[in-house]
């Protein structure tokens, strides 16, 4: 009987844990950024009339050359510390928003993934820090779409 209750008990402790988890560890979801058609549209929102800088302390890492756009490994580091979100766009998607990562405080800022391309194109890394926007670019070649655009 007692091993049924303490069952029990921690089966009921976990549902309610679900049912009133914290809304700070729900993700927040920047469902404009996701929607533009365009690169020059998706850059300027994720600037917010701010000019982006080149700097070499961003670091992008990605194949050159890639056989299928169907998934293309890609990994962002940088030496810039306090770093608030980086952004991944590739330019000529339907959707050139890929990624948008938030950091806090003294996290270490890294970010490896993988991406999704519909064809060749340059790929943007966009580092926030302390206001001020950062970044680099790298073209990458694709051999097949990994994209599907209706009508084609």
């Amino acid at each position: 009987m007692e091993r049924r209750g303490f069952i029990k008990s921690g089966v009921m402790a976990a549902l309610g844990l679900l049912l009133f988890k914290p809304l700070t560890l729900l993700a927040a979801w920047p469902k404009s950024l996701f929607d533009h058609q365009g690169y020059s549209a998706a850059l300027d929102d994720v600037l917010q009339g701010d000019t982006l800088q080149e700097s070499e302390q961003v670091n992008l890492k990605i194949p050159p050359i890639s056989q299928s756009g169907v998934s293309v490994p890609a990994s962002v580091t940088t030496t810039l510390e306090q770093v608030e979100s980086i952004t991944l766009l590739v330019e000529n998607n339907p959707n050139p928003m890929v990624a948008m990562y938030y950091f806090s405080g003294s996290a270490m800022a890294y970010v490896s993934t993988r991406i999704k391309m519909n064809k060749s194109s340059p790929v943007h890394v966009i580092v926030k820090v302390d206001g001020r926007y950062y970044g680099t670019s790298q073209m990458v070649t694709v051999k097949k779409s990994g994209c599907y655009e209706s009508g084609s």
